[in-house]
């Protein structure tokens, strides 16, 4: 999927923008009101890069199945 071995072990949330608008202004928003950038937070930001990179991320997700706990 892209995503480095490091971001996998330690994340513990992705958040999916759509384009390059949010995909600079989420990590700077995010720093000013937590006062600790994204990858502190165990937040990796995923780039769509479009509507359409959107729909695919959301199919891709909607397909697979959660571990049972």
């Amino acid at each position: 999927m892209g995503l480095r071995n490091s971001v996998l072990l330690h994340e513990r949330c992705f958040l999916a923008v759509e384009g390059p608008t949010e995909q600079q202004c989420v990590p700077l928003l995010f720093r000013l009101s937590q006062g600790l950038p994204l990858q502190a937070a165990g937040i990796a930001l995923w780039a769509c890069d479009n509507n359409e990179g959107a729909l695919h991320l959301a199919g891709y997700l909607s397909s697979t199945t959660a571990p049972s706990c």
